[in-house]
């Protein structure tokens, strides 16, 4: 067909063609090596039709943006792993994120405080040699959803990273990490995300319309808040829908047994250290900072319908609900528990509350009863069944005779006797745990 004649079809079906042009089994996927978005199997992407003429490059202005979605992976790269570590790190049932807001906070105020830093300082247990600067590390304002550059890194390393023992006490309750040679580090997809996202023009932003986060394995620097960093983007963009999905197997699962991953590095160094096995008290666990933080982007400015998360139980979706019906049964004792405390007439303080054992987070039953039925709408989503398999009426009608929050604890720790092994075609749970194991392979390992 000739240009003229091309021209000469009327415009919507012209859109029509251009859509059909541009469209990609799967969408456009970001390379963080090369900085570009590419089609499938690493194939550049082809654009020949726009250069035509000029009038059938303004006409598919945008059109490719908008027509397929924008896929993020998690990164890891041998000559950014050690950068990576420094931004690793590991609350009261709040959101981690608000709760490190507030600590954040507090130290900006006390750094303001002309005794503060000399106290610190004489403190006897503070674990630091040297001076001690408060006000040069709360001068640091490093986003964990913003990949550092180079300098970035200088900077943190040369004020936070040798001064902060007693902060990250404050935050993380530990010293923090130190790095593994058997680790493979990685920035998340959200982070990803957001340095491609921020580093183009606005006239390209808006043309976004689709972007999925693959959280496919575990990232560093609390990844589970990252959705923060879209906010602006989503904000500006009423029309850009993104859904994180995080992996529960190679992900949220397998964050409860990052530290052991320097045991597994051969098997002479694990064997008998632990079990080829998912223990059931290690399932609930990692999954509520994912939760917590995605119910809370509302709040903090992300528009409603913007954002959805999608807790991932491929490629095994029987076995992961399976394994999910401890979700639901810790969501059932929490909503047990509350109810015991009204029938005995007993307040616990906001403290006592959640520090039980049975306790999770606020909302967390009704979040999961939303995850049973289905809910359009939800925030937070899975695609696999979700059992409603526990029954909170069941559990107190059965345990109200209980005579101590004590007991509620035994009770609860005798339902948590569950192992899980993982099924085909997902390898054992030794071998998941092996698959984070670097070996100093050159590249990008995905």
């Amino acid at each position: 067909m000739s240009q003229s004649r091309f021209l000469g079809l009327p415009r919507e079906l012209r859109d029509i063609i251009y859509q059909y042009y541009v469209l990609e089994d799967g969408g456009y996927i970001f390379n963080p090596d090369s900085r570009k978005l590419e089609a499938p199997g690493n194939r550049p992407i082809s654009m020949a039709l726009m250069f035509t003429c000029r009038n059938v490059a303004a006409e598919m202005r945008g059109v490719a943006l908008k027509t397929n979605t924008i896929n993020f992976f998690t990164w890891n790269s041998d000559s950014t792993r050690t950068d990576a570590h420094l931004f690793a790190a590991r609350r009261w049932g709040q959101v981690p994120s608000v709760h490190r807001d507030f600590i954040d906070y507090a130290w900006q105020l006390l750094s303001d405080e002309p005794d503060f830093a000399r106290e610190a300082t004489d403190s006897p247990w503070r674990p630091l040699e040297g001076p001690f600067d408060p006000a040069r590390i709360a001068s640091i304002d490093a986003k964990p959803w913003l990949i550092p550059t180079t300098e970035d890194i200088r900077v943190l390393y040369d004020t936070v990273w040798l001064q902060t023992a007693l902060l990250n006490t404050c935050r993380n309750g530990s010293k923090g990490e130190r790095v593994s040679k058997h680790r493979k580090y990685r920035y998340s997809a959200a982070a990803v995300a957001v340095k491609f996202i921020s580093s183009i023009p606005e006239s390209t932003r808006l043309q976004f319309r689709s972007i999925v986060l693959h959280e496919d394995r575990e990232a560093v620097a609390f990844p589970q808040c990252h959705g923060r960093g879209l906010i602006p983007y989503c904000t500006e963009n009423r029309k850009l829908r993104i859904e994180r999905r995080v992996d529960l197997w190679r992900n949220a699962f397998m964050s409860e047994f990052s530290n052991a991953v320097g045991l597994i590095a051969d098997d002479s160094e694990y064997t008998g250290v632990a079990s080829d096995e998912l223990d059931a008290t290690a399932v609930t666990r990692p999954l509520v900072p994912w939760i917590t933080e995605a119910l809370a982007l509302p709040s903090l400015g992300m528009p409603i319908g913007a954002f959805t998360l999608l807790l991932n139980g491929d490629p095994t979706a029987l076995k992961t609900s399976e394994v999910f019906a401890t979700v639901t049964r810790d969501a059932a004792w929490q909503a047990a528990l509350d109810q015991w405390y009204i029938y005995r007439d007993i307040t616990p303080t906001w403290f006592e509350r959640r520090e039980h054992v049975c306790y999770r987070f606020e909302g967390f039953p009704e979040c999961v009863r939303d995850l049973v039925e289905h809910r359009p709408g939800s925030l937070v989503r899975c695609n696999f069944h979700v059992d409603d398999v526990w029954d909170a009426d069941r559990i107190f009608n059965e345990n109200r005779h209980l005579g101590s929050v004590e007991d509620w604890e035994e009770e609860l720790c005798r339902h948590r006797t569950t192992r899980f092994q993982t099924s085909s075609p997902l390898p054992s749970w030794l071998e998941l745990q092996r698959e984070e194991v670097h070996r100093g392979a050159a590249g990008v390992d995905k």
